[in-house]
């Protein structure tokens, strides 16, 4: 699950990231959110919340420095910014079907 999270927090960071510029290291403040349809996860709160019919379940998911290093790391090297809309949810959805 948290392999997973990670993999999926990092392809989504580019939707919530409005800097176009890259730092060579990571800003003290870099968050980013992650909203669909039945998930949502924020990295400034930690929280983690899947949506069901009758009720929400909400989770504290702490990612660790190294993580979120990782993650903007691959934010920069894989330049998520350019990334047309179209082939960036194209991607998000083999990632989905692949879980």
């Amino acid at each position: 699950m948290r392999k997973t999270l990670t993999i999926f927090v990092s392809v989504l960071t580019l939707i919530s990231c409005a800097n176009n510029k890259y730092n060579k290291q990571m800003p003290t403040d870099f968050s980013f959110k992650i909203i669909n349809t039945t998930d949502s996860y924020d990295s400034k709160t930690d929280i983690y919340i899947r949506h069901y019919v009758k009720k929400d379940s909400v989770v504290k998911v702490e990612i660790t420095q190294k993580e979120r290093n990782i993650i903007y790391e691959l934010f920069k090297r894989n330049d998520f910014l350019n990334v047309p809309n179209s082939e960036l949810l194209t991607f998000l959805h083999l990632i989905l079907l692949l879980k």
